[in-house]
């Protein structure tokens, strides 16, 4: 059928008459090539009031074109919840052969998504349908007071989705709202995987030691529902036994992340937080030796020295920091350093000898 028997075809299609089923599928690709739209619409109603078998592709073209050409999201978004509702297609086939004509056009994506959300038959396609509205709005065009909307009718859909509780878990945390956190984070302890189980159980933990004040309660949690989890928890073990005074188990951490340190100056930083911690429970002798390797391995922490001294001073014992002092102005890199040791050394030396003398 070329152009010129598009009057023809036009007329026909207005009076109603009767085509071929050759003729209808030649004056639809006619129609469609000439963007001729209203009489190509007119021949799919009437096909589908014949009885098409091809109900659905008849469908499928209308609503191909209604994207493509019309840009009228209503339309649109009619169009696909009468063809989710009529043919009960899930939701796999729905972004296939459908949403995947919207791509770019994200409002138009949400306004469909949104119109046949709930017109899906089976509990899932719904679920994923609204995942899909909230991946929208908290990324492709964000509207917090949408995404929180949306979030919400998830959560009815599914009361134990993960997505949503984690949404939930992070609004409450920004407006200080800690029971709600405790409690979107145990749901999603409860229902999520593994690595979420754990993550969460290590993020309730958290709330209970930094925004409860409550360690004892942050230590039950990881030692129930943490023994067994890979996520390394030096730091927050590490926070929970420093507010509960338990200085050795501190220690103990604290030697377990010097094994894993690679860097020399984060090495020194482990050496000298242990050794403030031996220095606190009386361990003076252990408290030295962090401090020598911590010098070992950052000979430019100057405040090391200090730490030495006031040790050694506590134990009256001028000769040992003479030897330390020796020690570090041998070992110090910058010059600056090295005639700060000496001058401690000579005034050492100095006061050493006046109590000699005076004795």
């Amino acid at each position: 059928m070329n152009s010129a028997a598009v009057p023809r075809t036009v007329a026909a299609i207005n009076a109603g008459d009767k085509l071929t089923l050759t003729q209808q599928h030649e004056a639809q690709q006619l129609l469609t090539d000439l963007e001729c739209w209203q009489p190509l619409f007119r021949l799919l109603d009437n096909r589908l009031k014949d009885g098409s078998q091809d109900a659905l592709e008849i469908f499928l073209h209308k609503i191909g074109i209604e994207i493509k050409y019309l840009a009228d999201h209503e339309r649109v978004a009619k169009r696909a919840r009468e063809i989710v509702k009529r043919f009960g297609v899930d939701f796999t086939w729905f972004r296939l052969n459908i949403l995947s004509a919207t791509e770019g056009d994200w409002h138009l994506e949400a306004d469909v998504l949104k119109a046949v959300c709930m017109e899906f038959r089976a509990q899932p396609d719904r679920v994923k349908c609204m995942e899909k509205i909230c991946s929208l709005y908290e990324k492709k065009i964000p509207d917090e007071q949408l995404l929180q909307k949306y979030y919400s009718e998830l959560l009815k859909i599914e009361p134990k989705n993960i997505l949503a509780l984690k949404y939930y878990k992070v609004l409450h945390s920004q407006n200080f709202d800690w029971e709600r956190v405790i409690d979107a984070l145990r749901k999603i302890m409860r229902w999520g995987n593994l690595s979420d189980a754990y993550r969460s159980a290590q993020e309730l933990a958290a709330v209970h030691l930094y925004s409860k004040n409550d360690p004892q309660e942050a230590l039950r949690i990881m030692k129930k529902h943490c023994a067994d989890s890979p996520l390394d928890q030096s730091t927050i073990l590490y926070d929970i036994h420093l507010r509960l005074g338990n200085d050795r188990e501190c220690v103990q951490i604290l030697k377990q992340k010097l094994t894993a340190a690679r860097h020399p100056a984060a090495q020194a930083q482990l050496h000298i937080r242990i050794a403030a911690l031996q220095e606190k429970c009386g361990h003076l002798d252990a408290a030295l030796q962090e401090y020598e390797q911590a010098f070992e391995k950052d000979p430019d922490q100057i405040e090391i020295i200090d730490k030495v001294i006031s040790i050694c001073l506590q134990r009256d014992d001028l000769q040992t920091v003479l030897d330390w002092l020796r020690k570090l102005e041998n070992r110090a890199t910058q010059q600056a350093h090295r005639a700060r040791v000496r001058q401690l050394r000579n005034d050492l030396k100095k006061r050493l000898a006046e109590l000699q003398a005076s004795a």
